[in-house]
């Protein structure tokens, strides 16, 4: 019977997957079936599957901790426990994490010893292994996994079969099921012709099938698997690895690469160190190569270490070695062998006991930092037996001296003090007051409120802090002086009187009921120069000492021992002055009615001179209380005027005006008939509500005040600026032309005329 060999129709192409891994059928690959491309230098696999490596993987991993000694966990947080005295091989599990040694620790990172730390900690003896990131399950399976192919979820989509499940098995099992399915529409033949497929009938001979009948065949059979065709094998170097590495550097993006990896890794992992100078993670033997380490395993050798032996080449087991320090205080003469590094602790001491630095010889202290105590004003440099010779330094703060309180009584802070005495070599104090010589001066405040014959400490110099100033009524930038009205008080005001001493002790810096502040200064001495009575002056004694003495007690011959200098102005029968003549505020004045003349010489004139600030000269002639009066003015220096005005022989009569001639003659007429007269006034201010029928001449700057009461209908008032200055006329509530703003005269020899309307003002 023929067999027609043509492809089926509408059957798949050519280049079908025969076998997966050399399985057909309904394919299970697992881990055990791929190959490992990868030759593994940093362990054993167990055979040359991706299963096999991964077993060699996982017994790996259960050495790298052999020949580590476990110390428990640490708190990288508070640095806890201390790791000075660690030892190589020593090995903590991170409990807490924290930023310590250069390194961010987390919970579950390992921290392992590779030198003995000597006592200082040295971040180059302490590594890392991180266990934060590491791969803590593969699809969800932990330990050594094994992985098939019910555990990867299958990406494709089936459309032309059913998957049993999402899992590369359940697909496989629904592409098996599919394969049972194919053929089952055939219709047979007993005829056989080209292109006919033959099947077995029940007497197992082969029947002619038709193959164009053949129905649900799959239209897109797989065709390669990861580009390979044929009977593919998938290794490792095949599949691509989704995992994006952090904590290693895969070789490339494959499976095998990240395999590749993962090796390289395991070889920079905890390995030992092969001679003394070799570093701790640069040897190549293992940890894990303990074949040569004699030991039995048990409770009996916690805590032992691994020695290694130079002759022989090899390690061994041991106890520490007896004899060497388990702590610091072991060692009775220690000395540093680099800087000491506190790491965040203090240098302490227990039981109330001395911290001592003593340098050798003339050896120093040096400190390169600021040296301040851990709480404020509690702390002493040196003591009353025990002190210093110099200081070089700047000095910020108040200079206290130790003192006992004399008074009899209770002194407080804040009260100034003289000192009284000595008791042994030191000072007692009172109270000091300025009434007295006794009592003064005061050579500082008191620091504290001391008791009866307690010590105290005297503030004599610096600032005097968290004090009352509200106690003396004292102020912010106040002088503070020693009172002279009560023992020990302070006073802002200087006491008056001979019999009163003034002492300066010094300045308020800072007004407050509790946090004032006094800066103490001028303790331990009183003015040079003390008060000094009205009509007294200093004079020497036959001691060479200044003594308060009345002036009028003193004869003017002790000041003019000559003999030639005048008692008195009066004995100067023909005074000249020596220079202008301050009246300095005062009068000159004639007793007993007498005449005050002025007489100049021969062609002589006795002459008012202006100046800058009153203008031209003035004659003012007061009332008789000399609380206002008129002025005699003459005119400004632009008039340029120079002339003689001449008084009429008599005084004229009644009505009669005076009339010049032209020339500067003055003589007494009778008014001319007509039109109202003007009261001519010259001024310089303001005339304090200006009058009707008065032409004002005005020199300088100032204001005119009208009338707003008192003027009459028509009434007219004249006013002329003759000066350069500015003349401004105010009608207060009134108006000037309907407008109720000053009216200003700013250019010299303008002049205005106002006519009142009896209720305001016009312009003519």
């Amino acid at each position: 019977m023929a067999i027609k060999t043509d492809t089926f129709t509408g059957g798949g192409g050519g280049g079908a997957v025969d076998s997966v891994n050399g399985q057909t059928g309904v394919v299970v690959v697992s881990g055990d079936d791929i190959a490992a491309d990868h030759s593994a230098s940093n362990y054993t696999a167990a055979n040359a599957n991706i299963d096999g490596h991964l077993s060699g993987i996982d017994t790996k991993l259960g050495t790298l901790v052999a020949g580590l000694t476990y110390q428990g966990s640490y708190d990288a947080t508070n640095n806890l426990p201390s790791l000075a005295n660690t030892l190589k091989g020593d090995f903590y599990l991170v409990s807490s994490g924290g930023t310590r040694f250069g390194r961010d620790w987390a919970v579950g990172d390992h921290l392992v010893i590779n030198e003995d730390m000597g006592g200082v900690v040295s971040n180059g003896k302490i590594d890392k292994i991180d266990n934060t990131d590491q791969v803590t399950s593969v699809n969800t399976q932990t330990g050594a996994v094994v992985l098939s192919g019910d555990d990867l979820a299958a990406d494709h989509s089936a459309s032309n079969y059913t998957a049993a499940n999402a899992n590369i098995d359940g697909h496989l099992s629904g592409i098996d099921t599919k394969f049972g399915t194919l053929g089952t529409a055939s219709v047979q033949d007993v005829g056989t012709t080209a292109g006919d497929v033959v099947q077995l009938d029940g007497a197992a001979k082969l029947p002619a099938v038709d193959g164009s009948q053949l129905t649900n065949l799959p239209s897109a059979p797989v065709t390669s698997v990861n580009t390979l065709t044929g009977a593919v094998v998938v290794s490792g170097n095949d599949l691509a690895a989704d995992h994006s590495a952090s904590n290693y550097t895969a070789a490339n993006a494959n499976i095998d690469g990240h395999l590749s990896g993962i090796d390289t890794k395991f070889g920079t992992l905890g390995t030992a160190s092969t001679a003394a100078s070799t570093d701790f993670l640069a040897s190549t033997a293992g940890l894990d190569d303990l074949s040569d380490v004699a030991y039995t395993a048990g409770p009996g050798i916690d805590n032992y270490v691994l020695t290694y032996d130079h002759s022989t080449t090899s390690w061994g087991a041991e106890a520490a070695a007896s004899g060497g320090l388990s702590e610091i205080v072991q060692d009775t003469t220690p000395q540093l062998g680099g800087d000491l590094d506190v790491n965040g602790n203090s240098i302490t001491s227990a039981g109330n006991a001395d911290v001592l630095i003593n340098p050798a010889g003339t050896g120093d202290i040096s400190i390169g930092a600021d040296l301040i105590p851990d709480a404020d004003a509690t702390h002493t440099i040196g003591d009353e037996d025990n002190r210093y010779i110099s200081t070089y330094s700047d000095l910020n703060g108040a200079i206290r001296f130790k003192a006992k309180n004399a008074q009899g009584a209770q002194i407080t802070k804040g009260q100034a003090v003289f000192i009284s005495g000595v008791s042994g070599t030191v000072p007692e104090v009172q109270l000091a007051r300025a009434n007295s010589a006794s009592t003064m001066p005061a050579f500082g405040l008191v620091y504290a409120t001391a008791n009866a014959a307690a010590d105290v400490e005297i503030v004599t110099f610096g600032n005097l802090t968290d004090y009352d100033t509200t106690t003396y009524s004292l102020s912010a930038n106040d002088t503070v002086f020693i009172s002279a009205a009560t023992a020990g008080a302070l006073t802002n005001t200087a006491p008056t009187g001979e019999a009163n001493f003034i002492q300066n002790i010094g300045r308020v810096v800072r007004a407050d009921a509790s946090a004032g502040i006094i800066k103490a200064g001028g303790a331990g001495r009183s003015n040079a120069t003390p008060n000094l009575d009205d009509g007294k002056i200093f004079l020497g004694n036959g001691s060479n000492q200044a003594v308060s003495t009345a002036l009028s007690s003193i004869a003017l011959s002790s000041f003019n021992d000559d003999l030639s200098y005048l008692s008195n102005v009066v004995e100067d029968t023909t005074p000249q002055l020596g220079g202008s003549l301050d009246v300095n505020g005062q009068d000159i004045v004639s007793v007993s009615n007498g005449d005050i003349e002025v007489d100049p010489n021969g062609t002589g004139s006795f002459k008012i001179k202006g100046n800058a600030t009153s203008g031209s000269g003035r004659l003012v002639l007061n009332c008789e209380q000399n609380s206002h009066g008129i002025t005699l003015k003459g005119p400004p220096h632009s008039a340029g005027a120079n002339y003689t005005l001449t008084f009429p022989n008599t005084d004229g009569t009644a009505d009669q005006v005076l009339k010049t001639d032209g020339s500067g003659g003055l003589d007494w007429v009778d008014q001319a008939s007509g039109g109202g007269g003007w009261t001519y006034s010259a001024i310089t201010a303001d005339p304090a509500n200006a009058q009707a029928s008065y032409h004002y001449s005005c020199t300088g700057t100032f204001t005119i005040t009208l009338a707003t009461s008192g003027m009459n209908a028509g009434e007219e008032i004249r006013i002329k600026n003759m000066g350069t200055g500015t003349i401004t006329i105010d009608p207060q509530t009134q108006t000037i032309d309907g407008d109720p703003a000053d009216y200003v005269l700013d250019v010299e020899f303008s002049a205005i005329t106002l006519v009142s309307t009896g209720t305001n003002w016009e312009i003519i």
